[in-house]
């Protein structure tokens, strides 16, 4: 039997084989952190700054970018899927 629909546990599962990628940018306070699935396609950039150099850590800074990637993999997956579904 075909799908109908896209489960949040099929999003996780995907979200679970995924890589990120971090980086400071150095001289800034901007982390880029970038959500890679299984097989190399790129699925989200998330980034996290902030504004007095002063306050800056690195460690929260990667926390940070790389929620915001997984959170926008997570949006992404749930289009790509649903596209997959409607083929």
């Amino acid at each position: 039997m075909t799908p109908t629909r896209v489960t949040p546990e099929q999003i996780d599962a995907i979200l679970d084989d995924c890589t990120l990628y971090v980086t400071h940018i150095p001289g800034t306070t901007t982390t880029i952190a970038v959500a890679f699935d299984k097989d190399g396609f790129s699925l989200a950039v998330g980034h996290s700054a902030c504004v007095d150099p002063a306050n800056f850590d690195e460690k929260k800074g990667a926390e940070y970018a790389c929620k915001d990637a997984t959170a926008k993999a997570r949006e992404k997956l749930w289009e790509l899927e649903g596209y997959l579904l409607a083929r």
